[in-house]
């Protein structure tokens, strides 16, 4: 079962613990340390710093709104805690593990009838704890036995296998159950009207090379070459150097596109992005890391980002020109509404701003 990495001190608490800064509710030139210095975040450019001393009119002003201060303080706190219930939402519960654990099960009984399967395992953003609710599309790699290679590997088109996967399983769920993709085949279960339950696998058929794996890629027409392991690795060390908060953001980021209807796709390609975009340290405040992770996001979707594994195709090799613009509009209507938000909570209208954010990353974000 997969263990909850969550050694994180309470944002709100940390929020709380910092002295009293006049100037933070701006998002730029906020006091980090009173009588020290000040930080300085250029518009749209997350994290570059630019440390100075605070001169005697800074301190004073500082001193004489720290009461107005406070008040901004504790709406923002209301809002920290709201993100922090939304992100832990968006967790898998035991119950939701365990059901995945027994459809694995399930499948991995009938793939290794059927192709005599090596090993599997769950992978994708459900091992690397960023997946998002309802729990959909949870990666489930089917490595074959070397015996397999001659029927399904050597000189054979990705059609073949997945084809054979296809029919496999459409003999135990059901035709209307069953979806071949790209590289997979989806096995969809219809009894899943629980939240707490899993939706959907997308079985992925593999073979082992060196270090690595092998996977069928249909729109290529050949195989490519992946280690989500990898992918794994870089997602747990990001999330370590970023306070234990990165896997919980990607995961709200990934909300957002869920909600809008999947600007973004495929949502790994958000995951990607967040590698890059969301530089250390966690700043302690979910609002503008947001705001600076959207508007970022939207100066760069229109490059090529590649496979953390270095080993496959671009993850955005699947979105054409169209798509990286329409995606690029929507991440700015993003990280608008975020800074409206922002605003509605500096001006007192803390309601009005939760639901802002609700519209933003969809129903599951709490109003209070």
């Amino acid at each position: 079962m997969m263990e909850v990495d969550d050694h994180r001190e309470p944002v709100a608490k940390r929020l709380l613990d910092r002295p009293i800064d006049a100037f933070e509710e701006h998002g730029v030139d906020r006091v980090r340390r009173r009588n020290a210095s000040v930080r300085i975040e250029p518009h749209r450019q997350a994290h570059v710093v630019e440390a100075r001393p605070l001169d005697g009119d800074e301190v004073g002003r500082a001193e004489d709104d720290a009461p107005f201060a406070l008040a901004r303080r504790l709406q923002r706190i209301a809002q920290v805690q709201s993100a922090s219930k939304f992100r832990s939402r968006l967790e898998l519960t035991e119950k939701e593990q365990k059901d995945a654990s027994r459809r694995q099960k399930d499948i991995r009984a009938l793939m290794d009838n059927q192709f005599h399967v090596a090993d599997d395992f769950l992978t994708g953003s459900y091992r690397r704890w960023t997946k998002t609710k309802p729990l959909k599309d949870v990666d489930i790699f089917c490595v074959l036995r070397d015996d397999q290679r001659a029927k399904y590997r050597t000189n054979k088109p990705p059609s073949v296998v997945l084809g054979d996967v296809e029919s496999a399983l459409v003999k135990k769920y059901g035709r209307d159950n069953i979806k071949p993709l790209r590289r997979s085949v989806c096995v969809r279960f219809p009894d899943a009207t629980d939240e707490e339950r899993v939706m959907s696998f997308d079985v992925v058929p593999a073979f082992a090379k060196s270090t690595h794996y092998e996977i069928p890629d249909t729109v290529t027409g050949g195989w490519i070459e992946t280690n989500p392991k990898i992918h794994a690795a870089k997602a747990t060390a990001a999330n370590e150097a970023f306070g234990g908060e990165w896997k919980g953001m990607v995961r709200m980021a990934k909300s957002w596109n869920r909600a809008k209807k999947k600007p973004v796709d495929p949502s790994f390609l958000i995951e990607v992005m967040a590698l890059e975009i969301l530089r250390p340290p966690f700043g302690g405040d979910f609002p503008y890391e947001f705001a600076a992770f959207f508007a970022t996001a939207a100066d760069r979707i229109e490059e090529d980002w590649a496979d953390p594994a270095g080993l496959g195709p671009p993850v955005s090799d699947s979105m054409d020109a169209s798509a990286r613009a329409a995606a690029k509009r929507a991440l700015n209507e993003a990280q608008y509404m975020t800074r409206e938000a922002i605003e509605l909570s500096r001006t007192g209208r803390n309601g009005d701003s939760l639901r802002k954010y609700r519209e933003l990353f969809g129903d599951l974000f709490p109003l209070s």
